[in-house]
């Protein structure tokens, strides 16, 4: 196997390991738990919403890593929106859980990090090649 394929094998596990840790984060009933100690605000911002940013902020540096093509515009625009519906789904799907709400604004954290990320994964490649 090809070093180049190995690499590649290696970015989809990443990726993979990621959509996991999202979706438990994002499912799991946090209610009632006080293990995490975690400020109303940070930065004058309702934490939740950083936390959505931050946690949304690697989707496109991992999916862009793990299937860009050579068509480098548009694997970005790919990424860009498939990361962004999949942020749409988490986000609508947690209204069915009985413990979680759907927030529009919450979304919009997810966005942002997702459009924050999309940039880095544009930076990040003009370094790399």
């Amino acid at each position: 196997m090809k070093i180049e394929a190995k690499y590649k094998i290696i970015k989809i596990l990443l990726l993979l390991i990621y959509i996991v840790a999202v979706s438990f984060c994002l499912f799991y009933n946090f209610k009632g738990n006080n293990a995490f100690n975690i400020p109303s605000t940070i930065w004058g911002i309702p934490s939740d919403k950083v936390i959505h940013f931050f946690l949304f902020l690697p989707a496109p540096v991992l999916a862009f890593a793990a299937f860009h093509n050579k068509n480098i515009p548009k694997s970005f625009l790919i990424v860009f929106v498939s990361t962004l519906t999949v942020a749409a789904i988490f986000e609508y799907a947690q209204r069915y859980t009985g413990y979680r709400t759907s927030d529009m604004i919450d979304f919009v954290a997810n966005a942002a990090g997702i459009g924050a990320g999309t940039i880095l994964s544009v930076i990040l490649y003009h370094i790399w090649h």
